[in-house]
C-alpha cells in the first residue's frame, strides 16, 4: 500500500501515531505484523507491495503535513512558496512546495 493511500484511508493523526513509534530502522509497516529487528521474511514484491507501507515515504508524508499545517494549512502554504520565489529563497520554496504536493496527494 502506498503511504498515501494509509493517510486517506485512516488519516493524519493514525500516520504520526504509526511514525513516532516505529522502531528505529523499521523498513515498512504492515497492521497487525510485529517487526523483529534482523528477522528475514519471505515476501513477494506484489505482496510487498500491496500490504506494506515504506516508512521512509511514510516518515516523509507526516513531515510534509507539519510543514504545511505550521504555515496554517495549504493556502498559505502556498502563497508561501511564491513569496519564497519572489525572494530568491528557492531551497526553501521548492521544499514547501514539495510538502504542498505531498499534502494534497494525501486529500
Amino acid at each position: 500500500m502506498k503511504a498515501n493511500e494509509l493517510i486517506k484511508n485512516k488519516g493524519i493523526e493514525y500516520a504520526k501515531d504509526i511514525v513516532e513509534s516505529a522502531p528505529d530502522g523499521v523498513l515498512a509497516w504492515n497492521e497487525g505484523y510485529e517487526f523483529v529487528c534482523g528477522m528475514a521474511i519471505n515476501i513477494s514484491d506484489e505482496d510487498r507491495e500491496k500490504y506494506f507501507v515504506d516508512m521512509s515515504d511514510l516518515k516523509r508524508l507526516v513531515e510534509s503535513h507539519e510543514l504545511v499545517e505550521k504555515w496554517q494549512g495549504l493556502n498559505a502554504a502556498k502563497i508561501k512558496v511564491v513569496l519564497l520565489r519572489i525572494f530568491g529563497l528557492t531551497t526553501q520554496a521548492d521544499q514547501l512546495e514539495q510538502a504542498v504536493t505531498d499534502v494534497e496527494s494525501c486529500q
